[in-house]
């Protein structure tokens, strides 16, 4: 890894990946000059070990040395992870480099082409745990494991880092009080307010949430929708009381439809309202039900976007499979939101180095592709074997959940060995035939 880290005329494959990073660090107010690492360094240096497979970060500084790339000493890494500024600068880092990401990748946003959802931005949320680190210590006998919340933008596929979970681990306690061993997701939502899950989204535009059950609270998702424009989508609730109240009208000769068993008006028993959609997939037959904050939407569209969701579940599982990201870095709360900022970093980079590919020489995951392709048809042809169709976003909409483990094993290896950028894309182009 180059610790001087201005572009060359050739490009290597660490220029061209990192060339976004630099762009939206160059305006970050709280860098600083420092004569052992720089700010721009240290980031890139974030990055990188997300990257590599090595999970200690002494094993990463050794290979960085070894390889005659970068001498970094153990307590430069560390101690740096732990700067309250050098945290400022990452996340001020990863919001700009994010907004950057969002605007370029505008026009690949796969919902487009639906009108009733023209004045939503509109995010998959969920909770993602790290292994404790190292040196944690334990305290009242309980390791606790990192909790963080994220949210994937179901238009440009960006991820973010919405807020480290408070556990109570760390913090004495008296001998009769319980440890919060984890933060319920709407503890989590609450705690950071209407004006946080917005996720600076403008004025005038709604926010569509689409949680896991674990969101569900009917008077906080009424009273956002009133005051916020903050709506929710989540699956129905085993043991949640509702009582039919009426029925939605919607369309049911609209294709977008196909599979809606009913649209109806729900109250809870405390008379709060919501919206229940039921599903029926037609290539399986299994039932789904929906619960929604919207009324606009048309239902066949609420459970597609339901199965959107399953987008963020894939990106952690990019991390922690082929990144090898499972344990946290350090102790310090610095540390752990650091790492969480560099994953995204880590990701939104990767989406921008595959889109810059395709644009430049036509290289993409050819047989990803082939078989995304063919479970769709798979798909199609169940649900026709059991006499219905599936709504056409089910197969006009093929984008890749998450980053082949090829294209990541290719990213490793060409950032260690500084190749040119052109002659490593050909190379992964052979890789992906």
């Amino acid at each position: 890894m180059r610790i001087s880290s201005s572009p060359v005329a050739s490009p290597t494959v660490e220029d061209a990946f990192f060339t976004p990073l630099r762009a939206a660090h160059a305006d970050n107010p709280h860098t600083r000059r420092c004569p052992v690492i720089s700010d721009e360094a240290w980031l890139l240096l974030g990055v990188r070990r997300v990257l590599e497979s090595e999970p200690s970060g002494r094993g990463f500084l050794q290979y960085l040395s070894d390889s005659g790339q970068a001498d970094i000493a153990v307590s430069t890494l560390f101690d740096n992870l732990s700067s309250e500024r050098r945290l400022r600068g990452c996340r001020w880092t990863d919001a700009a480099l994010r907004s950057q990401i969002d605007a370029r990748r505008r026009d690949r946003d796969p919902l487009a082409s639906y009108p009733c959802l023209s004045n939503f931005a509109i995010f998959a949320g969920d909770g993602h745990y790290h292994e404790k680190a190292t040196h944690d210590v334990a305290r009242y006998g309980h390791d606790a494991a990192t909790q963080h919340f994220y949210a994937l933008d179901l238009r440009t596929h960006t991820l973010r880092h919405v807020t480290a979970a408070e556990t109570g681990i760390g913090t004495p306690a008296p001998a009769t009080k319980s440890i919060r061993k984890r933060e319920h997701d709407i503890r989590a939502i609450k705690r950071i307010g209407p004006e946080g899950m917005r996720m600076g989204v403008r004025t005038g535009t709604k926010v569509m949430h689409v949680w896991d059950r674990a969101s569900i609270d009917l008077l906080l998702w009424a009273r956002w929708k009133a005051r916020h424009g903050i709506y929710f989508i989540s699956r129905m609730k085993d043991r949640l009381a509702l009582t039919k109240q009426g029925d939605f009208p919607y369309d049911r000769s609209d294709p977008i439809n196909a599979g809606i068993e009913s649209d109806e008006f729900m109250a809870s028993g405390g008379g709060m309202p919501v919206r229940c959609v039921t599903y029926i997939c037609p290539a399986t037959k299994e039932r789904f039900q929906f619960l929604t904050s919207d009324h606009t939407i048309p239902p066949g569209m609420i459970a597609y976007l339901y199965k959107m969701r399953w987008d963020i579940e894939k990106v952690f599982d990019e991390v922690k499979i082929k990144c090898a990201e499972k344990k946290s870095w350090g102790s310090s709360p610095q540390t752990k939101e650091a790492q969480a900022h560099f994953i995204c970093m880590a990701h939104n980079l990767m989406l921008v180095c595959e889109q810059r590919m395709e644009a430049e020489t036509g290289t993409v995951p050819t047989r990803e592709k082939k078989r995304k392709s063919r479970r769709a048809q798979r798909q199609c042809e169940r649900a026709s074997e059991n006499g219905g169709l599936l709504a056409p976003m089910y197969h006009c909409i093929q984008r890749y959940s998450q980053r082949s483990v090829i294209f990541i094993r290719w990213l490793r290896n060409h950032l260690r060995a500084q190749t040119l950028w052109e002659p490593a894309v050909a190379a992964l182009g052979r890789h992906y035939e």
